[in-house]
């Protein structure tokens, strides 16, 4: 079947404990997907690269998470570290590598 979305199948998942300040975390092996899923009360910023990572509010190119939701970003096996940051206050943001589509 052509077009067929493959379920998303994770390799590994780290926690960050996210605060108003940058926060470094080294990124799980394996897969060329990474979810992050922002467990926090208002929205984060995530950035990914191979080490010392800045993720702000601005400028770009760091990218918005939502309160309570998920997105999905193609990172090739060579980005091992992600930077986050949230908008207001603390919360728990989790990094999941893996292959495939989370829906």
């Amino acid at each position: 079947m052509t077009g067929q979305i493959q379920s998303f199948r994770p390799s590994g998942c780290v926690a960050a404990a996210a605060t108003t300040t940058n926060l470094d975390i080294t990124l799980p092996a394996g897969g060329d997907t990474i979810v992050v899923d922002n467990a926090g009360s208002d929205f984060c910023f995530v950035n990914f690269g191979g080490s010392a990572v800045i993720a702000t509010g601005a400028p770009n190119p760091s990218f918005p998470v939502p309160a309570g939701q998920h997105r999905q970003f193609a990172c090739p096996t060579t980005v091992t570290t992600a930077g986050v940051v949230m908008n207001t206050g603390t919360g728990t943001v989790f990094f999941t590598r893996g292959d495939g589509t989370a829906i």
